[in-house]
């Protein structure tokens, strides 16, 4: 079982699992949602349609996932009974995700660098944005952004470089890249 669901252990794994989940399941839904008291509320339905699923019908192939998958749609049903839309996932949201991989030096400006990076994310498909969003955004695992996302290891693990590969070539982020040494000899002449 993926993940190490809670039916490996009865009520030990279940509190395992529900543990080492927990906190990233409410930073996610808070995310989407955008009110950080009502998303533990939130998650607790996640949790409860989680638990009765797994009584219903034995335990999850990928149980994170699943987690996850729920916990989304009870965050866009929160949204919708208020009349809203839930903040996106899918790397949609590029400020946010430009903003979480912005890690250049402070002296830049902070605005023009991440205006740039969004131009960058851009430019990417939108599984490859999904996919830094649920690894750099969400801060999950490879392993349960693959799960989340219904693929293998090695499939979130390509499109992670594809998608690294993607903003590395990208001419709006060529002032941000350091001189190669050839650059740096030519410069100095």
């Amino acid at each position: 079982m993926s993940g190490g669901g809670p039916a490996e252990d009865g009520a030990a794994g279940a509190r395992a699992f529900y543990d080492r989940q927990q906190p990233k399941l409410l930073t996610f839904v808070a995310r989407r949602i955008g009110d950080a008291e009502q998303a533990q509320d939130v998650c607790q339905e996640a949790w409860k349609a989680y638990f009765v699923g797994l009584h219903r019908r034995g335990p999850w192939e990928k149980p994170v996932g699943v987690l996850f998958a729920i916990a989304n749609n009870k965050a866009r049903d929160f949204c919708e009974r208020r009349g809203r839309l839930p903040a996106p996932m899918e790397g949609e949201d590029l400020t946010t995700l430009a903003h979480c991989m912005d890690t250049g030096p402070d002296g830049q400006h902070d605005a023009d660098r991440r205006v740039d990076l969004e131009k960058a994310l851009a430019t990417l498909t939108q599984r490859q944005r999904e996919a830094l969003h649920l690894r750099f955004v969400d801060d999950l695992t490879v392993g349960e952004a693959a799960e989340m996302m219904g693929i293998t290891g090695d499939g979130i693990k390509g499109l992670l470089r594809r998608a690294l590969d993607g903003l590395n070539r990208t001419p709006c982020l060529d002032s941000y890249r350091p001189a190669t040494p050839v650059e740096r000899q030519e410069v100095g002449k």
